[in-house]
């Protein structure tokens, strides 16, 4: 192989395989015969090839999940940008010129439109300015009036 790391982790899958295949038959040994189990090399071949095709499922489900994942991005990032353009484009259009000119001029005719008088309060018409009573305020006492009840 091309790749060192790849074939060490090639030759750890091979290894783990025949080791937990030489496991599980040293336990079934303690059950059957030698002679009714399968054939050792079948086994470790059957195992081997167990442990290759689910690694390639794993590579698989993973490659699969970042792709769908890279896909949700694209797609968030896409609705993102199509929202900032629609953005834009309806600031664009609230604000062309010949819109906002005749905004201005809409209000300017109302301002100064002679027809239509706006009502206003007269000033001072029946309006007299009242004068503040000074009264004696609730709870406070000048001088010594109090005692004045006590005799």
């Amino acid at each position: 192989m091309l790749n060192e790391d790849r074939r060490k982790t090639c030759i750890r899958m091979i290894d783990n395989a025949i080791e937990s295949v030489a496991v599980e038959r040293k336990q079934k040994l303690k059950k059957f015969r030698a002679d009714q189990l399968p054939d050792l090399a079948d086994l470790n071949d059957k195992a081997v090839l167990k442990a290759f095709a689910e690694s390639e499922n794993r590579r698989r489900n993973v490659e699969s999940r970042e792709m769908k994942q890279r896909r949700r991005e694209a797609e968030q990032e896409e609705a993102e940008k199509e929202k900032e353009r629609a953005a834009y484009k309806h600031d664009k259009e609230w604000s062309q010129t010949e819109r906002r000119d005749k905004r201005m001029a809409n209000w300017l005719g109302v301002q100064t439109d002679p027809s239509k008088k706006v009502k206003t309060i007269p000033k001072n018409v029946g309006w007299q300015r009242e004068e503040k009573k000074e009264a004696k305020k609730h709870g406070v006492v000048a001088g010594d009036e109090y005692k004045k009840s006590w005799k």
